[in-house]
């Protein structure tokens, strides 16, 4: 477990180098770019492959700060746990409505899912900083 937390930490930096060189990272531009001479199906997979580590990144940081707290002696702890777990709940939630919003703005053209995507990558990335930092 620590090696994993250990490698998304260092990949989450890498992200973070990356978007601070780069102004600011886009998945959607990455997959674009490492795509190019490919069928536009493969931008689709390079994202599914980007939102699953994401996702994956996050899950592992997440349940590293909910086993931190719980390895707190404190009768404070069971309710950091509680506002840990609503927290992400309510992340979810939010991911899910914003990403649905910035798809919808494109009126339902061959792009949506596209900009679905990416905004789940870039909304976890910026979770698992979050989860990460505090």
């Amino acid at each position: 477990m620590k090696i994993s937390l250990f490698l998304i930490s260092c990949s989450l930096l890498t992200v973070s180098f990356f978007s601070s060189a780069q102004g600011k990272y886009d998945p959607l531009a990455k997959c674009y770019e490492v795509t190019a001479n490919e069928p536009r199906t493969a931008v689709q997979a390079c994202l599914l492959d980007e939102l699953k580590l994401t996702e994956q990144q996050m899950n592992v940081i997440y349940d590293k700060s909910k086993s931190d707290l719980e390895d707190i002696d404190s009768v404070a702890a069971k309710s950091a746990i509680d506002a840990l777990a609503s927290s992400q709940q309510h992340f979810i939630q939010f991911r899910s409505a914003e990403c649905q919003r910035q798809s919808a703005l494109l009126m339902g053209g061959s792009g949506a899912g596209d900009v679905l995507l990416a905004c789940e990558i870039k909304l976890n990335q910026w979770r698992a900083k979050v989860l990460l930092n505090n």
